[in-house]
């Protein structure tokens, strides 16, 4: 077994009042086969995937992640949870996935990166490998979704809302439309959260994390609709690096894919949009955290695999 060596690093996010907080696990001594970069999703952090991160750095791999703005250790206070920046925080965030991504690659300039984005995490990954081609070498996304019809009127409705409670105010009445449905095809749920797993020890961990358990302020909520609307948008797929490889992954029961349907989509605008080697997984039964499922070693075992083909 390979002995792991794991380094904090943090830098000066772009909304120029955060410091993003983030880690690397890698083997202690080279060769190194490729870097693997990781986007986490929506109310939870980078901390989520350092099992999954270990695992592939005993493989050879160097992983990085930092938690997004709004998100545990790159906000200055918890009253700063679920929060961006005051204008356009979704813009930020992807900044600063480009930043990670520049300075891990200036480490190791001989290595090809992979970006994995899950959940809202995918949403950004999508729309780096358009806005930023040159840093990524293959992508892997999971838990992703289409595009939302009501995502331009739910953006209207949240900009009103603002107007009267504030940015930083949350909304019960949001998050239930958002989340509202999420349990609707999954027998007998024991709680709120079981749309994102079957393990019940995951999800019982899942709720137990206080940075798991905040609510996104409005203005969250309008980056979420934003970055979501801009990679599901014709300019995202047709601007998307077309050269390199895609995963998509998922569970066939997750409601953010709207089981299964939003990711065949999204894979289907791949396809179009000319981009020659991508591939589709859904896994049968599977929930919204494929790397936390009940079946998370042959997750992790396909993803390993996959990677490896591509180097």
């Amino acid at each position: 077994m390979l002995s792991l060596t794991k380094e904090k690093f943090s830098f000066k996010s772009s909304n120029g009042t955060n410091t993003i907080n983030g880690f690397i696990i890698r083997p202690q001594n080279p060769p190194y086969k490729a870097i693997v970069q990781i986007s986490h999703g929506m109310i939870e952090h980078s901390g989520r995937y350092e099992e999954f991160m270990t695992f592939m750095a005993q493989n050879g791999y160097v992983m990085v992640a930092h938690d997004h703005l709004g998100h545990k250790a790159s906000v200055n206070d918890k009253s700063e949870l679920g929060f961006m920046a005051h204008k356009d925080g979704y813009l930020h965030v992807l900044s600063d996935l480009a930043t990670t991504a520049g300075r891990v690659r200036k480490s190791y300039p001989q290595l090809k990166l992979f970006l994995l984005g899950h959940s809202m995490g995918s949403f950004y990954a999508r729309a780096f490998a358009a806005k930023y081609p040159y840093l990524v070498d293959g992508m892997l996304v999971s838990g992703t979704g289409g595009a939302n019809p009501m995502a331009a009127a739910g953006k209207t409705f949240i900009n009103l809302l603002m107007k009267f409670e504030g940015e930083k105010a949350t909304s019960k009445l949001v998050a239930k439309i958002i989340f509202g449905s999420y349990l609707d095809k999954i027998e007998n749920p024991k709680t709120a959260s079981d749309w994102l797993t079957r393990d019940e020890e995951q999800v019982a961990k899942y709720r137990a994390d206080e940075y798991c358990r905040f609510y996104f302020t409005l203005s969250g909520y309008k980056d979420l609709i934003s970055i979501l609307s801009l990679a599901n948008s014709k300019e995202c797929f047709e601007n998307t690096k077309k050269d390199i490889p895609y995963l998509i992954f998922s569970g066939d029961m997750d409601p953010v894919g709207e089981w299964g349907k939003g990711v065949r989509e999204v894979y289907e605008n791949y396809k179009n949009s000319g981009v020659k080697d991508v591939t589709l997984k859904l896994y049968d039964g599977g929930r919204h955290e494929m790397l936390n499922e009940l079946n998370k070693d042959e997750v992790y075992n396909d993803v390993y695999s996959w990677i490896e083909s591509k180097l």
